[in-house]
């Protein structure tokens, strides 16, 4: 788009995501990871060299989360890039599964039972689409609590 454009709405994504402490960052990675390696190893029945990896990898981040967390900033930093590139891959994704797997379904399924909530289709018998209403009352009493 030139500069020279705008919409009346703003919908550039300039909101930066705030990134969590890096304290929780250690802790949250390295308890998953711990008990990723815990779950491969009980799953697996013996303690494979991939489990202790990951095992011995949570159990690091979560002892820097302790003592040092200041030594996580740049990796937290990196997983939060990461995330939201996973995000703007994904969301769209998963929207338009929601659309085609229940949104269409649910349409369907309305038409076959004869609702048509938003009446879009022509009534040739209809004098006029016109909704008749009728005129508010006037006086004091409709003025006191108007919201």
């Amino acid at each position: 788009m030139s500069d020279n454009f705008s919409l009346h709405e703003n919908y550039s994504d300039e909101e930066q995501a705030e990134s969590g402490s890096d304290r929780a960052f250690g802790y949250t990675v390295g308890s998953i990871l711990i008990a990723m390696g815990a779950i491969k190893s009980f799953v697996a029945g013996a303690v494979s060299p991939i489990a202790c990896l990951i095992f011995a990898v949570g159990a690091v981040l979560l002892l820097l989360g302790i003592m040092a967390p200041s030594l996580l900033a740049t990796l937290n930093r990196l997983w939060l890039k990461a995330g939201s590139a996973i995000a703007k891959i994904i969301n769209p994704i998963m929207l338009v599964l929601l659309f085609f797997f229940v949104v269409t379904p649910m349409a369907f399924a309305m038409r076959i039972m004869g609702k048509r909530p938003l009446r879009l289709a022509p009534d040739r018998t209809a004098a006029s689409y016109w909704i008749k209403r009728e005129a508010p009352e006037s006086g004091v009493s409709n003025m006191k609590r108007q919201f």
